[in-house]
C-alpha cells in the first residue's frame, strides 16, 4: 500500500531562503516559530539571524511551546505561508503603474494620440492613467526650482523649438525661471527659426520630456501628481494635515505605517474604533491583509463583537493624530530633498 504520509511544510525545499525570508519578515514570531519547526536546524538557524533581532527570544520561545500548538493551527500557517510563497513568486506588475512606464517612454505625439483613444474607449482606465504620464504641457505644473533645474540642462536650440508651438502660459513659466537675457535670446531664436515642422517641435519636446523623467528617476525632481490627497507644498500641505477629520485617511497611508500601527495599539483597540467608519469594510480588508495569522483570529473576532471596547471618540482622535503624525514626518522628509536640490 502507497505511503501517503505528507510532511507538513515540504514545500519549503523549493523555495530558497531569500524568498522565505521575504514572507517572514512580514510575521508575527508565533507564525515564523511554527516555520522554522519544520526546517532542518542549521537552515532555520540561518534565517533567523537575518529576521529582526527583537523577536528572536520570542520565536524561540514558542519553538520551545510548539507542543502545545494545535495542530488546525498549524495546518494554517502552513496553506497561508504556501499561498504567499507562491504569490511571491508569481507577483503580478501593477498595471497602472506599468502602462505609465510604458507611456512616459512613448514618443510624445503617439502618448497624446494613445491617450485621446483611451479616453473614448474607457474613460476609467483613461483617468487612472493619464495623472502619471507626463506630456510637454504639463510643465506648467513643475515647482519652479525644479523647472530651473530642469532648464540647466536643456539645449537651447531645443527650447526654442519646443516652444514654437506651446500656449502662453508654458511660454511665460519658461521664461520667468531664466535669466532675463537667455529668455530674450530663446526668444530671438524662436524668431529666427521661422515657421517650423511640426514633427521637429515634437522631437524637440520628447528631449525636454526625457530630461524631465531622467531627473525624477534619479530623485533630482519631484514631479506633482494630479489627484495626489497632500501636495507636498510648505505650509499647505501643513495646514492639510492638521485638518484631517477622517479614520478613512488610513487608506492612503503606507503598509509600513499600518503594521506600526497594529503592533502599537493591538488588533482589540483597532476593531472597535473602525468598526462604526462608513468606509469600514476597506478599513478592515487593509488592516487584516497586514496582520499575520494570529492577529488575524482575534481581530476578525473583536471586529464581529456587538459591543465596542473602549471609548471611541478617544480611539478615533489617537488614531488621526497618528495619521497626522506620520503625514507631517513625510512632508519633512521632502522638504529636506527640496533643501537638497536648492544647494
Amino acid at each position: 500500500m502507497k505511503n501517503e504520509f505528507k510532511t507538513p511544510f515540504d514545500y519549503l525545499i523549493n523555495y530558497s531562503n531569500e524568498k522565505i525570508l521575504q514572507v517572514l519578515n512580514q510575521e508575527e514570531a508565533e507564525t515564523i516559530a511554527i516555520v522554522l519547526c519544520y526546517m532542518d536546524s542549521g537552515r532555520a538557524a540561518g534565517i533567523m539571524q537575518n529576521l529582526n533581532p527583537s523577536i528572536h527570544a520570542n520565536i524561540i520561545k514558542n519553538i520551545s511551546l510548539m507542543d502545545k500548538t494545535p495542530s488546525q493551527t498549524i495546518n494554517n500557517v502552513e496553506k497561508e505561508m504556501e499561498e504567499k510563497l507562491s504569490q511571491s513568486l508569481y507577483k503580478l506588475p501593477n498595471g497602472n503603474d506599468l502602462a505609465i512606464k510604458i507611456l512616459n517612454k512613448t514618443a510624445s505625439r503617439n502618448t497624446k494620440k494613445i491617450l485621446d483613444e483611451l479616453n473614448e474607449e474607457n474613460s476609467n482606465v483613461f483617468e487612472q492613467i493619464k495623472t502619471g504620464v507626463f506630456v510637454f504641457e504639463n510643465i506648467v505644473k513643475l515647482d519652479d526650482r525644479h523647472i530651473q533645474k530642469v532648464l540647466r540642462e536643456v539645449d537651447a536650440m531645443d527650447l526654442a523649438t519646443a516652444l514654437k508651438t506651446a500656449n502662453t502660459g508654458i511660454q511665460d513659466k519658461i521664461f520667468i525661471n531664466m535669466p532675463r537675457r537667455a529668455a530674450a535670446m530663446i526668444r530671438e531664436d524662436m524668431e529666427y527659426l521661422g515657421p517650423v515642422i511640426l514633427k521637429d517641435v515634437e522631437e524637440a519636446q520628447e528631449k525636454i520630456i526625457r530630461i524631465i523623467n531622467d531627473l525624477e528617476s534619479k530623485g533630482e525632481i519631484i514631479i506633482q501628481k494630479q489627484g495626489e490627497n497632500i501636495v507636498i507644498d510648505g505650509e499647505i500641505s501643513r495646514n492639510k494635515v492638521e485638518h484631517l477629520t477622517s479614520l478613512s485617511d488610513i487608506l492612503d497611508t503606507s503598509d509600513s505605517f499600518i503594521k506600526k500601527l497594529i503592533s502599537m495599539l493591538g488588533v482589540r483597540f483597532l476593531a472597535s474604533v473602525f468598526h462604526e467608519d462608513e468606509e469600514k469594510t476597506e478599513i478592515y480588508n487593509t488592516l487584516y491583509k497586514n496582520m499575520g495569522i494570529f492577529r488575524k483570529k482575534s481581530f476578525k473576532k473583536y471586529w464581529n463583537a456587538k459591543e465596542p471596547f473602549f471609548n471611541n471618540k478617544e480611539g478615533k482622535e489617537l488614531i488621526l493624530s497618528m495619521i497626522r503624525a506620520e503625514r507631517l514626518i513625510n512632508i519633512s522628509k521632502n522638504k529636506v530633498i527640496e533643501y537638497q536640490l536648492k544647494a
